[in-house]
């Protein structure tokens, strides 16, 4: 979706497409995120025919019917990795708010390209990055193949950019026919503002009713990350604790040790199964599962 070019689709003609090329907007994600009213000034469009462009843009970047029948037939998002996939009956179920939890280090943004990288088999992916982490380049590696043209990406290091974006969230995820919305990592946006203990509690509840609103809405999974605090608890408290549905943390294998890529990912709050917890390794593939060796 994002890194394909818009030169592929046979959308604009070569006249507008040199003009969005001159201005830095040469891919479809560029077309995508920009509101009617610039992308019609950049090409001396009206704003009425310039919607039709953008929507046939769109149009053009939609999953296949055979990939969104496949999701519409099971209704959940595996995660990429079988052993959790099976605990939870198949995968996240759609209109669902999870995140995946643990310290600095631990593997927090491999679990999500792996989830992107699975996500892509099933629908589109709106990845929102705010600390600078994501590549598209280990995602491909990831998944095994490009994912560029799947996967939507956006970098918001800020909570005013974070804000913002959530406000157009809906028309980028029914324009773009996203069935996964990652955010990696929603603790980095609220602690870089200075918010009173009530500002806090009241932008959390805002945040989480606006996500699980756009979940349930349109049929979706939202998956993100969270940080720990020093007693490895999943930070933000109680308010966002209740609003997540599905809780993964991920923990070294060897208390205190993330230079092995060794680790223990736990499912610790579902609806549907009781806590439980597996062996795993961050590989080239992501986080895969620990095969025993028969030493015997």
């Amino acid at each position: 979706m994002s890194g394909r070019r818009l030169r592929s689709l046979g959308v604009f003609s070569d006249e507008q497409l040199t003009k969005l090329e001159n201005v830095g907007w040469g891919k479809c994600k560029d077309a995508l995120l920009q509101d009617v009213v610039s992308v019609a000034e950049v090409l001396g469009e009206s704003e009425a025919r310039t919607a039709q462009l953008i929507k046939e843009v769109a149009r053009k970047v939609r999953p296949s019917p055979a990939q969104m029948l496949s999701l519409t037939s099971t209704g959940r998002i595996p995660t990429g990795i079988p052993t959790l996939d099976n605990m939870i009956k198949g995968g996240l179920p759609v209109g669902v708010l999870a995140e995946v939890v643990g310290q600095p280090g631990i593997g927090k943004s491999q679990f999500l390209m792996t989830a992107a990288a699975k996500g892509t088999t099933t629908g589109n992916v709106l990845y929102v990055d705010t600390e600078g982490k994501f590549s598209y380049e280990r995602l491909s590696e990831i998944a095994g193949e490009p994912t560029d043209d799947r996967v939507l990406h956006c970098y918001l290091p800020t909570l005013e950019l974070f804000m913002s974006f959530l406000e157009e969230l809906e028309l980028q995820v029914e324009e773009n026919c996203i069935s996964l919305v990652i955010i990696d990592s929603i603790a980095a946006i609220i602690r870089v503002k200075d918010l009173s203990p009530v500002q806090r509690s009241q932008l959390l509840v805002q945040l989480a009713t606006t996500l699980k609103l756009v979940a349930a809405r349109f049929s979706l999974v939202v998956l993100l990350s969270n940080q720990v605090t020093m007693d490895n608890i999943p930070a933000l408290g109680n308010t966002w604790h209740h609003a997540v549905n599905y809780r993964f943390q991920i923990y070294p294998l060897t208390p205190g040790l993330i230079t092995s890529p060794h680790r223990i990912l736990a499912l610790t709050k579902s609806p549907v199964t009781e806590e439980s917890s597996f062996r795993v390794i961050i590989s080239e593939r992501g986080i895969v599962e620990h095969i025993p060796t028969d030493t015997g």
